[in-house]
């Protein structure tokens, strides 16, 4: 069965005893509300029906992550060998010092989600790259365990396969599968999951520590600032032999002179840091801007230009603004105004929700900040159902599609549906369980 049959499967069947099924949708919504699903303090919103992949999706979502993945690389290696790029992204000596730290494992970003506008096979465009402090995993986990028992996916289950992704064992192995290439041991290690407590995901990360103990490995949870130094890192007296770093660059750097013990640990490799703070090159959304400046671009090859131009959105510094106000204005719908380095869709501005006066004023007064302007991708729109009135109503919303990358590797998706253009938790976003057809 394919994506696009199931979901009018789920559709037809819900609509077709809608009272049963709103009765359904009200219990999913007291077991959310019970559950680890909290963002933020509050249960995580969202629509009754999964989002579903068939295998034509994954293969796509293989190929998008191999492809990007690669081209990450790439960049990374240029901006160590190529003295015009560095100075480009123009980083302050400490963050340049730690970024130029060789690395004892291979790959450049061991974690990450890609998020991508998703047509469908063979047709996405990337919105961003969460490369740092990646999260959201315990979202969809907690969403696919209470569907599981809702009526109808189990209805639907009966007669086809469908599955969950596994986001937490699976980086428990590849960080022990890092630690092993890096060491070269088979010691068990202790590791500490890192950042600011305030900016915690504190959930997500007791769910991660549980899978590391239940797998056999000690874990700690640290915040950055309460760690010490002794010839590598330790957490209230213990040793830390790998730092799951949860702790974005930025947030680091803004407090570098109160997480000394994490900055020495970086530079000097007595404890493994995975996270390495090089990610940052191709996190900062600067890395969308290169990939269309010739600076770049003549080091990429045919077949990577033509996977850079299909797929990554035309992206400018706003001071281009100062020469085509006029044109970015009568062309606003195109256009969308992003940070250079902010989190969660803060300052971010679709020009299509924007009278002409008020997009020139919002171009104005970012014109001289770190503020991007890129190429707005439409949204793909699909049904979903809410309750209503107390009733299941269909409507259309738009998606955005996370993919998780541990060590290189696509591991599964994280769904988010909105009415809005920006699709984040800023803009009254729904949370999607999402589940593959296995078909047999």
């Amino acid at each position: 069965m394919t994506r696009e049959q199931m979901e009018q499967k789920f559709l037809e069947m819900a609509m077709e005893d809608s009272e049963r099924y709103a009765k359904d949708l009200r219990q999913l919504t007291k077991k959310v509300a019970k559950s680890k699903a909290i963002y933020k303090g509050k249960p995580i919103p969202f629509l009754y029906m999964p989002r579903f992949f068939d295998r034509a999706d994954l293969d796509t979502f293989h190929q998008a992550v191999s492809h990007m993945m690669a081209i990450c690389q790439k960049m990374i290696r240029l901006y160590k060998s190529v003295p015009d790029i560095r100075a480009y992204y123009d980083f302050d000596a400490r963050l340049e010092a730690l970024i130029l730290k060789e690395s004892p494992y291979a790959c450049s970003v061991p974690m990450a989600r890609f998020d991508i506008f998703y047509y469908g096979p063979g047709d996405f465009r990337f919105c961003e790259l969460n490369t740092d402090g990646t999260s959201a995993m315990n979202e969809d986990r907690e969403l696919a365990r209470i569907f599981s028992d809702g009526m109808l996916v189990e209805k639907i289950g009966d007669a086809v396969n469908l599955n969950s992704f596994e986001l937490f064992d699976t980086w428990v192995s590849e960080v022990i599968n890092i630690y092993r290439e890096a060491r070269g041991t088979s010691k068990q290690p202790t590791i500490a999951i890192v950042d600011l407590f305030e900016k915690a995901s504190a959930i997500e990360f007791e769910v991660f520590k549980e899978r590391f103990e239940a797998l056999g490995y000690p874990c700690l949870i640290a915040d950055a600032r309460a760690l010490s130094y002794d010839n590598g890192l330790y957490f209230e007296g213990k040793r830390i032999d790998i730092v799951y770093r949860r702790l974005v660059t930025k947030d680091m750097m803004e407090r570098i002179d109160e997480v000394s013990a994490l900055e020495k640990a970086c530079l000097d490799d007595t404890t493994l840091i995975i996270g390495n703070i090089q990610s940052q090159i191709v996190h900062t959304k600067q890395f969308f801007k290169l990939l269309h400046d010739d600076l770049v671009r003549q080091y990429f090859n045919i077949e990577e230009l033509a996977f850079i131009d299909k797929h990554v959105p035309l992206t400018e510094s706003i001071s281009f603004a100062k020469y085509k106000i006029d044109q970015l204005v009568s062309e606003k719908d195109q256009w969308i105004i992003k940070p250079l380095d902010f989190y969660a869709s803060i300052g971010v501005y679709a020009g299509r929700d924007y009278e002409p006066d008020g997009w020139r004023k919002l171009l104005l007064d970012h014109i001289d900040k770190p503020y991007l302007l890129q190429q707005f991708c439409i949204p793909p729109e699909f049904k979903n159902i809410d309750l209503i009135d107390d009733a299941l109503s269909v409507g259309m919303y738009k998606h955005i599609t996370g993919l998780f990358v541990y060590n290189g590797k696509f591991y599964g998706v994280y769904s988010r549906a909105g009415r809005s253009n920006i699709i984040s938790g800023l803009h009254d976003v729904f949370t999607l369980p999402s589940l593959f057809i296995q078909n047999t």
